[in-house]
């Protein structure tokens, strides 16, 4: 289920920046604006890696389920 107030689809968390990067890269060369956020992980802070934001509901998931399809099983909508 995605959140009514869902505007961004998180592609993953990473504790490395190298990871993180190539991500934010893998995103944009696919044409979508990047957002990361941090979270404070078990051993070290989690960089979140993003896709957004999504104007409407239709964008967000039209997003999702691209990014599910090329590389991204895992994404979910925040």
């Amino acid at each position: 289920m995605i959140p009514a107030s869902a505007r961004y689809v998180q592609i993953g968390a990473f504790s490395d920046e190298a990871g993180a990067a190539t991500a934010r890269q893998a995103l944009a060369a696919r044409g979508y604006a990047v957002g990361q956020g941090r979270v404070k992980g078990d051993a070290s802070p989690l960089r979140l890696i993003m896709a957004g934001p999504f104007a409407d509901r239709r964008a967000l998931i039209v997003a999702l389920n691209d990014l599910r399809r090329n590389g991204y099983p895992g994404a979910v909508a925040r």
